[in-house]
């Protein structure tokens, strides 16, 4: 391994101890990551928080997030080559600089020893340097080999994407939340985050699996199939979808047309913005309508827009009185609504946030959602590190010492399972009490039966209502596929699990029954705990357990607790979207399914029980972290927004003002289209296509040197962000002229990368879900199957 001259510090060590009692969960374990950005990091982030040992191989000029919006950062960040975005992907991460192509050997020699491998490497690329999996499984057959693409295995994996293509465009999440000129307003990154998510589940269960066989496997996860299940309402709710024939690639659909699905409304139980453009969650039922219309003066029928207008029209300080009177419940967002790019510096460390220590200018960086009571040793242990940091201190140490109790058996050749691969399961029983309307924790049972084939029994409480409506009852069917449902009253619940321990059976018991409930029916985790020793106890909670329990709906605390609101309508001055059905849930449920295969580990690993907490505000805190160290920095983002942001517009104005890195555009016949713009060489690839690279860079330096002689308010940065978003005008002159036919004759020449903004209903018409197995159509209905690949 070479140095490549960069700065050279100790690697960080990991002192060796035993599993269990109290030891950080994935304590002992090995991860070498060679990958970049979000998705594939943010796996690795969460195993080095939860204990693992993580190597991330890097080469100049590094992981391209490293000078994310560093142009308005101190100079320690310059220096470090690393901005307040980039920390939080890279901390507690040994860097070691190793160039592939070159020395093959070298990252063999990390493999070796190495229990996981991360990336997000496309498999073209994989192949040049000999890290596929087919490619390695013989020499290394103790491997789990990790993977994210952004399209899955097939015909298709090697086509380019990002999570505003592959997850939200071309699954129908887009067409359904947003509207023309605004189809790429979400949280940057947040489909990164949730696909990183699934690939945790899939590596923990994939550690059972060694830790009792010794044995790897390949564990695989794409940004499309997870949009597909996150939008399974929306696709189970076309009629005769079944029937569908599809006969399109991708990249070769028809003219998309963006029907969206209808959302039911509840005007008491619903996200609105004020006067004041402060973002609230109202968190009624139906018996306070009267009360809510009372409140309002609203005459006539109570429904959502009319509560919209009302409240749109209030001074925020004069409805929380008017609610509070009413006592109609309600959550208020607290983050800073006007960082519609970034924001100054506010009050905001909270739960979401943890402590790290070592930056001068940085305190916290985003936490990651899991709770586990089996330690409280979690946490990101040290500072993102500069590339290659390490490299000279690992030539000479190599990895931290671990005693045997915390190695994991290890197969000495690779051999294909001829029966279940995950027989060590038999013994394991995963038990579901879930509330109605609500798929965290039915959908993460699911992911995992799916998965893993794991023993999965619903209960099915005659005291908990059944509040699913009748457009809903396919989503719900869809999740109870494959499950054991038992029918019972909450007084049943303990005995029926004592029965199963009784028969041997080890439980794993999943609820989001709320805390108060489950304690007034002796099943909160301490009881239970005394009645079945070391059980693995998964809860899913609104805010946390006990904490809010009467405001405890999807939209209050996943969309207006967290930072969600803010990002998805680009600041104050946006409008709110309608949320696709159980989205908020669904993207939980991931979260949930490996929160539970992670305790499931620890206790394969340890014979130890776990009390294992998701919370909604939590999980959508993390998927939508990427900007949020900006909040915590220690300096102050003004000066990196330009001023013209800080006004109400339309859609269609806010468009002009957004970098273009992705963008959408609409073609001569009407069809939208996904620009990926990012990196910034790829922006210039379009702009090179229809010959105005030097017409726009022309635009780009004029602007900035006219904002700067007028002393127009904002830094350097806010100038440069100003005079790339002339770009947008330029291509969009360009793309209009061309048939989205033509538009795609011209993308295919020119190799540009996009993705098409499809509905629900023309996914159903590519190819692409049924050849990854994502969709299967039955006799009946189509069957949204799990996005994660486990293939021994």
């Amino acid at each position: 391994m070479g140095n490549n001259n960069s700065v050279q510090s100790p690697a960080p060590r990991i002192e060796a101890g035993t599993p269990g009692n109290g030891a950080p969960l994935l304590h002992g374990i090995r991860v070498v990551e060679m990958a970049s950005v979000v998705a594939a990091p943010s796996v690795s982030r969460t195993l080095s928080d939860l204990g693992a040992e993580v190597v991330k191989v890097e080469v100049p000029p590094g992981d391209s997030l490293r000078g994310t919006l560093i142009q308005g950062e101190t100079a320690y960040r310059k220096k470090k080559n690393a901005s307040s975005v980039y920390e939080s992907m890279g901390a507690g991460k040994v860097n070691v600089s190793i160039n592939a192509k070159t020395n093959r050997e070298d990252v063999y020699k990390l493999l070796e020893e190495a229990d996981v491998f991360v990336t997000n490497i496309r498999n073209y690329q994989l192949e040049r340097v000999g890290l596929r999996y087919e490619d390695i499984r013989n020499r290394f057959p103790h491997l789990i080999f990790a993977h994210i693409t952004a399209w899955g295995q097939g015909p298709d994996e090697d086509i380019p994407g990002y999570d505003v293509g592959s997850f939200w465009s071309a699954t129908g999440l887009s067409a359904q939340m947003q509207s023309e000129y605004n189809y790429v307003q979400y949280p940057i990154a947040f489909g990164d985050f949730t696909t990183g998510a699934g690939l945790v589940c899939g590596i923990a269960i994939a550690l059972s699996r060694r830790a009792t066989t010794g044995c790897g496997m390949k564990v695989e996860n794409s940004l499309f199939r997870m949009g597909l299940f996150c939008n399974a309402p929306a696709l189970l709710a076309v009629k005769n979808g079944h029937e569908i024939k599809p006969t399109k690639r991708v990249l070769d659909t028809e003219i998309p047309h963006h029907a969206k699905v209808e959302v039911r409304r509840f005007p008491y139980q619903d996200a609105y913005r004020t006067a004041d453009y402060v973002h609230l969650a109202l968190c009624g039922t139906e018996s306070n309508a009267s009360a809510l219309a009372k409140a309002l003066n609203i005459e006539g029928e109570l429904t959502y827009e009319s509560v919209k207008s009302t409240i749109s029209k209030m001074q925020f300080v004069e409805l929380e009185s008017k609610l509070e009177d009413a006592k109609v419940l309600f959550v208020k967002q607290e983050y800073p609504t006007d960082f519609a790019w970034f924001g100054p510096k506010r009050d905001v460390i909270n739960e979401c946030f943890a402590k790290i220590e070592g930056i001068p200018d940085l305190e916290y960086i985003p936490a990651i959602p899991y709770e586990f009571s089996c330690s409280n040793k979690h946490g990101p242990r040290f500072p993102c590190a500069r590339t290659g940091e390490h490299t000279e201190s690992w030539n000479q140490l190599g990895w931290s010492d671990r005693k045997e109790e915390a190695c994991l058996q290890r197969a000495a050749k690779f051999e294909s399972p001829e029966k279940n691969a995950f027989s060590f399961l038999n013994d394991y029983v995963l038990v579901e009490l879930s509330m109605s309307e609500t798929s965290s924790i039915g959908a993460a049972c699911k992911l995992l039966h799916e998965m893993c084939g794991i023993s999965t029994v619903k209960l099915d409480a005659s005291d908990i209502p059944n509040t699913w409506s009748q457009d809903q009852l396919s989503y719900a069917k869809h999740l109870d596929d494959g499950k054991e449902v038992k029918k019972c009253s909450l007084g049943d619940v303990a005995k029926i699990l004592e029965a199963f321990a009784t028969d041997g059976k080890k439980v794993i018991f999943a609820t989001n029954v709320r805390q108060s409930v489950l304690t007034k029916h002796g099943l909160d985790h301490e009881t239970l705990n005394g009645r079945i020793p070391e059980i693995v106890y998964q809860l899913v909670s609104p805010f946390g357990p006990k904490v809010h329990e009467d405001k405890g709906t999807e939209l209050a605390a996943w969309f207006i607790g967290s930072p969600a609101s803010c990002f998805f309508a680009g600041g104050k001055f946006g409008d709110l979207p309608t949320l696709p059905p159980q989205l908020g849930e669904t993207v939980t449920s991931f979260y949930t399914a490996a929160s539970i295969a992670l305790a499931l580990f620890h206790k394969v690993r340890t014979s130890e029980g776990n009390f294992a907490h998701i919370s909604l505000l939590k999980s959508s805190s993390w998927s939508c972290s990427l900007l949020l160290p900006l909040l915590a920095a220690d300096q102050t983002y003004d000066r990196m927004t330009p001023p013209e942001l800080a006004k109400p517009m339309t859609d269609r104005e806010r468009f002009g003002l957004r970098p273009p890195f992705f963008q959408n555009y609409k073609t001569k016949d009407g069809a939208w289209i996904m620009a990926l713009g990012f990196p910034i060489p790829q922006t210039i690839k379009y702009l090179a296509s229809f010959n105005i690279k030097y017409t726009a860079i022309g635009k780009l330096l004029s602007i900035i040197s006219s904002r700067m002689l007028t002393f127009t308010p904002g830094g350097t940065l806010s100038h440069v962000l100003f005079g790339l978003a002339s770009w947008n005008e330029l291509i969009h002159a360009q793309i209009e002229q061309l048939t989205f036919e033509e538009f795609k004759t011209h993308a295919k020449q020119h190799d540009l990368w996009w993705a098409p903004i499809l509905s629900a209903k023309e996914i159903l018409h590519c190819i692409h879900p049924e050849e990854t197995g994502s969709i299967v159509k039955g006799k009946d209905r189509i069957k949204i199957k799990c996005p994660v690949k486990m293939i021994p």
